[in-house]
């Protein structure tokens, strides 16, 4: 489960203050990288860097800035084809929850991964995810429903499904939507004891 009052969307003035904060333009898309060591392999770095070269080519309109939580090479960072700012690593889950909140989409091209606590972080948020259909990262994020799922691997699809939910303002707000109703759904603590019990019941009887 997740605590979903730590964990939660905030208000667009909100993450018009946070853009403030840390020098990224008014009228930009936030995208949202998290690793605890962004050049491990597993976590697909090499794939978020080829998919954001091909966004660049494909849409030159889109107002894109990253996010990058986790410890960091500058000098890879530098070689994105987009402004970077890069937040190192945050302890306090309220901040945590602030920076998930601020952005427009987090992006997972993690190769290997269970159920990863960053996609449940994110959608509680009310940020919509495109990653890989990895492990059970399609479990948790319906494919056009609170993100987008490319298969694994594929760098021109994840800048496809990074496109598809950036293009569109109000798309993007039904895709918050969408993501914040799916933890309610799911991943609450209420709901999660709930179907523990229920498991319980159904061994014990």
């Amino acid at each position: 489960p997740i605590d979903t009052d730590v964990f939660h969307p905030v208000h667009k003035t909100e993450r018009q203050a946070f853009k403030q904060e840390h020098g990224i333009a008014p009228d930009a898309r936030v995208l949202l990288f998290v690793a605890m060591k962004v050049n491990e392999t597993r976590k697909g770095f090499k794939y978020l860097m080829e998919a954001l070269q091909t966004l660049r080519v494909g849409a030159p309109e889109l107002p894109l800035e990253i996010v990058v939580l986790g410890q960091a090479d500058p000098e890879v960072l530098a070689a994105l084809p987009y402004p970077v700012k890069a937040l190192g690593l945050i302890r306090g889950e309220a901040q945590l929850a602030r920076v998930y909140a601020c952005s427009d989409v987090f992006v997972i091209p993690s190769l290997e991964d269970n159920l990863p606590n960053t996609v449940m972080e994110s959608l509680a948020c009310g940020t919509p995810v495109a990653g890989f259909a990895t492990g059970g990262i399609p479990e948790m994020v319906g494919h056009e429903q609170e993100g987008f799922i490319a298969p694994q691997g594929d760098a021109s699809r994840l800048a496809d499904g990074i496109r598809w939910i950036l293009e569109d303002k109000q798309k993007l707000v039904l895709l918050r939507q969408n993501a914040r109703a799916k933890v309610e759904q799911r991943y609450t603590k209420a709901v999660v004891a709930g179907r523990y019990r229920a498991l319980y019941e159904e061994l014990r009887n």
